[in-house]
């Protein structure tokens, strides 16, 4: 009710149509920081309508890593979005507004499609140094087609952020005349600056549904796989036929399964609709399940290329028969070092898995009597590689 009374003041009714009238300048920094909070509340519901699911049902899980690549997005959404809506009000023009907030709804549609992958990959970057300069979770297509196809996808935003900004200095003036020079919004302010944000929510919780960027969504599969394997004693195959999920994806590896454990995403394939979750238990057992199109499609033993073939490769030893894919593939440079260490590690190396993000993998080798240590660096899921091995002082 407060704007309509605002409107009917002839006086308050000239200034509707522009920012601030002659000899009222001290309500600019009002206005201006009304405006960047306008704008940091569409930012807001932004991140919630394309992150909110996933936070939450990501909460228990043990994962990792869980939420920084989320945490970055939601602030360079949330930052970009409050310093447009500051930016659009200094300038006071409504087709300058409209321009800035279209591009910005541009933008936030790719901070949203490159979380799952190049911000991802950042926040290890940032998280350990090891993996710098890896791409860790890399973005498969960035052709010219591609990115034209995620500003498609976020037409939804686009229109809504669109929508907001023909509208903004109509909505923030009278919100401004509501405040006066009040420091703060009062409870009407608040209420008018939250009215649109469920639209802003279902814009972006549609555009995300449309980009179809559900990594994530392997990982409770595979914790729930995990848990009901572990607890249930009879047959997997006839639980999978009742409950709809493949449970017997995880009979292979049944006798791995631990209360202890953690889970992280090795491998994301968004053509074929295929994700790796890799499950590491405290034990030292290292299973992965390949996830497909949202279902359990196999569960196997990790490990034997990054352990028991490592050190088949460094005693000079050729790949057995009856376990294919039990050796990792080396390149020219982790041959050579190979071939140059063969023996010095002794006839037990003990090999340990150091740290994992994605399908990046660094392994210790240690010599049998502790004297000489080195890391390891393989890449690959499927057809691993050893890119590189180095001693360690």
């Amino acid at each position: 009710m407060a704007p309509i009374q605002t409107l009917n003041d002839p006086d308050k009714k000239q200034a509707a149509g522009r920012p601030f009238s002659e000899g009222n300048e001290s309500v600019r920094p009002v206005y201006y920081k009304l405006a960047a909070l306008n704008g940091a509340l569409i930012g807001l519901a932004v991140c919630l309508g394309v992150w909110g699911r996933e936070i939450f049902i990501l909460r228990n899980l043990p994962v990792t890593p869980k939420y920084g690549s989320i945490i970055l997005a939601s602030l360079l959404v949330i930052g970009l979005c409050s310093v447009t809506g500051w930016l659009t009000a200094r300038l006071a023009r409504t087709a300058v507004t409209v321009l800035l907030w279209l591009l910005t709804a541009v933008l936030v549609t790719f901070i949203i499609s490159f979380q799952p992958f190049q911000l991802r990959t950042a926040v290890v970057w940032l998280t350990n140094r090891k993996f710098w300069g890896l791409n860790t979770y890399p973005f498969v297509d960035l052709s010219s087609l591609s990115l034209i196809g995620i500003v498609v996808a976020g037409f939804f935003i686009l229109l809504i952020l669109l929508l907001l900004a023909v509208f903004q200095d109509y909505r923030l003036t009278n919100l401004q005349a509501e405040m006066g020079n009040g420091r703060w919004p009062t409870g009407p302010v608040w209420k008018s600056l939250l009215l649109p944000l469920p639209l802003v929510f279902l814009a972006a919780f549609l555009t995300i549904q449309i980009m179809g960027a559900g990594s994530w969504q392997a990982v409770p599969l595979v914790y729930q796989g995990i848990e009901v394997s572990r607890a249930y004693d009879g047959d997997l195959f006839e639980l999978g036929r009742r409950e709809g999920v493949n449970y017997n994806a995880l009979r292979g590896v049944r006798d791995q399964l631990s209360a202890d454990y953690s889970l992280t995403l090795s491998e994301i394939d968004p053509v074929s609709l295929t994700t790796n979750v890799a499950a590491i238990f405290s034990d030292g057992a290292w299973i992965n399940c390949r996830v497909v199109n949202e279902q359990l499609s196999y569960c196997y033993d990790a490990s034997p290329p990054y352990t028991s073939g490592l050190a088949g490769l460094l005693a000079g030893e050729s790949e057995p028969p009856d376990c294919q894919d039990c050796f990792p593939t080396p390149e020219p440079t982790a041959q050579a070092w190979l071939d140059a260490h063969q023996g010095q590690f002794g006839n037990d190396p003990h090999i340990s898995r150091q740290a994992q993000f994605g399908s990046y993998v660094i392994m210790t080798l240690t010599s049998s009597d502790g004297s000489q240590t080195a890391e390891c660096l393989f890449q690959g899921v499927s057809n691993v590689k050893l890119l590189r091995c180095q001693s360690m002082p």
